[in-house]
């Protein structure tokens, strides 16, 4: 088969078609804080973020590459950073894309894409919930959609015109392929499938409509079971995407049962991201054994060779190079 191009490389795989070698990616996060850091009060934090993107994208040369938001992922409207109220909350404003949140972010994707221009680029993009709840705290959120689903749904509706509005401008402007979309129920023992189909679907759907709308449908759907959080994969089936990927070993279900759940969408994951697992642990040998045991084990075509979730800082980069290896060597 002739060599493939990246990005034709990823549309036979989204298309379910045989490809000259199966893809694989890898994520990590760049600053120390990720969640509590704020790149529009600290400008040198961008710095920080791009030059180890950029590092970890000429030292692994991957086949896509999810580019990561850390430092934005704050929604900056005081009445969620700072209130405590239902009626404080219900305050908050719709983010312009002229506001420095929104190009930083653009600028910030208008780097790497230049940097590496033959390399598709999916944006780190937390839901409009999933924002919400990074903002407020998962006390806070969990109080706000419990008790009052009403002004949830007021308030993920105005995030969620916000959200709309970066994912556009991520995309139009900044030359992300697609968006890297994460949903996430935080606590199935607290929010039920109703409740999160009730309250919180509708948002999700919105920012994702206009995603895949600027993208022509190539958006990553990442259902993050991150810190071993399970969800009903379930209430996910509905949400339009080129590729779905989950934590197979947090929810138990492999990239096969996944890719029949999700109508035969192009599926992503395989490998454990936790410490000392394997891909951290393990030999050259286990390690490429495994990589290509992911392939078979999801049918070969329309799957992509990655994680559950992002990597910890003390994942050495050759053992992913070693997964390419694996999937690129034809021998057996």
């Amino acid at each position: 088969m002739t060599t493939l191009t990246k990005r034709q490389r990823l549309q036979k795989v989204i298309d379910n078609q045989s490809v000259d070698y199966v893809p694989s990616s890898f994520w990590f996060h760049f600053l120390e804080n990720p969640e509590p850091s704020v790149t529009i009060d600290d400008p040198s934090l961008e710095t920080i973020l791009f030059e180890g993107q950029k590092k970890f994208i000429t030292e692994l040369n991957p086949d896509l590459v999810k580019v990561m938001s850390d430092g934005y992922f704050i929604y900056p409207d005081e009445a969620l950073t700072k209130g405590q109220t239902i009626e404080e909350w219900k305050k908050v404003s719709i983010i312009p894309r002229s506001h420095k949140w929104v190009q930083m972010q653009v600028e910030h994707l208008k780097k790497l894409t230049s940097a590496f221009p033959d390399t598709p680029m999916f944006y780190n993009f937390f839901s409009p919930a999933y924002t919400l709840r990074w903002t407020m705290g998962k006390e806070n959120y969990l109080r706000l959609i419990l008790t009052a689903p009403e002004a949830a749904r007021e308030i993920l509706s105005i995030v969620g015109e916000s959200m709309k509005g970066l994912a556009e401008a991520v995309i139009s402007e900044g030359g992300a392929d697609g968006l890297y979309y994460i949903v996430q129920n935080p606590d199935m023992n607290v929010v039920s499938s109703a409740v999160y189909t009730s309250v919180i679907t509708p948002s999700d759907k919105m920012v994702l409509d206009a995603a895949n709308a600027a993208s022509s449908n190539h958006t990553l759907l990442h259902i993050c079971g991150y810190a071993g959080v399970k969800n009903d994969l379930s209430i996910f089936t509905s949400y339009e995407s080129a590729i779905v990927n989950w934590a197979v070993n947090v929810e138990g279900v492999s990239l096969k049962e996944g890719k029949s759940l999700f109508g035969g969408r192009a599926v992503m994951g395989g490998f454990p991201n936790t410490a000392g697992s394997i891909l951290e642990a393990g030999s050259k040998e286990e390690i490429q054994a495994m990589a290509k045991k992911i392939v078979s084990d999801a049918g070969g075509v329309g799957v992509i060779v990655g994680a559950d979730c992002s990597l910890g800082k003390t994942q050495d980069v050759s053992h992913l190079i070693w997964v390419r290896e694996a999937l690129q060597d034809k021998s057996k």
